[in-house]
């Protein structure tokens, strides 16, 4: 993939993948907003880009796929790939960003949502 094609791809919305949460009987989509900025990046910042979006935001869904909230996460504060699961203290994302200033490797960091749902 080319520059102008990275730039598109990180520029423009995606949706990432449903989640059930099986304790609370909801679901949560991933989504990320395009991002541009005014400065200038390397085609390795771009591909880091692109492998670790800068920008992710989170729905919260009912079991009819209605939407009880929404929530746009800091930028690098998650990575939202394939490294986010439930378990019964919560939603589970991964704080893995590549592109975050306080990015390890050698590290598996996770930050625990809760919801408070509605009856």
């Amino acid at each position: 993939m080319n520059e102008e094609a990275l730039l598109a791809s990180i520029g423009s919305d995606q949706y990432g993948i449903l989640l059930y949460d099986k304790y609370s009987d909801c679901f949560y989509r991933f989504y990320n907003p395009g991002y541009s900025d005014e400065n200038a990046y390397s085609i390795e910042v771009l591909w880091k880009f692109y492998r670790s979006r800068p920008v992710t935001g989170l729905m919260v869904l009912d079991r009819d796929l209605n939407v009880l909230g929404e929530y746009v996460f800091e930028k690098f504060q998650i990575h939202a790939g394939s490294k986010m699961f439930v378990g019964k203290k919560g939603l589970y994302l991964s704080l893995n960003n590549e592109n975050s200033p306080d990015f390890n490797e050698e590290t598996l960091r996770y930050l625990v949502v809760q919801f408070n749902m509605p009856e």
